[in-house]
């Protein structure tokens, strides 16, 4: 990915080594329209989301037509990253 410019959510974690690599060309901004306007203007080449249908919701309220203007790639980072729940003991869910 040293290759390409990334845009990315300001004050955003991703994963560790994303986030730590300091050889990345990331570009931070403040909100996913932002991102999908540079990426349309050519300014980055890449811009990352949480969810699979982020930026495509988004691209529709900008009136941009996602499908035509961009190509989806998957890329998924497997970290260990748990998450404990807690419940009333006199809850029904409990069993």
């Amino acid at each position: 990915m040293y290759k390409f410019k990334i845009a990315v959510r300001r004050d955003s974690f991703y994963f560790k080594k994303f986030s730590e690599d300091t050889k990345l060309k990331k570009y931070a901004v403040n909100d996913d329209l932002q991102m999908l306007k540079l990426l349309k203007s050519g300014r980055v080449d890449l811009i990352i989301s949480n969810y699979q249908n982020q930026f495509k919701e988004m691209s529709k309220l900008a009136k941009l037509s996602y499908d035509q203007e961009f190509k989806e790639v998957s890329y998924f980072e497997t970290i260990k990253n748990p998450r404990y729940f807690s419940i009333s003991k006199h809850s029904d869910m409990k069993k």
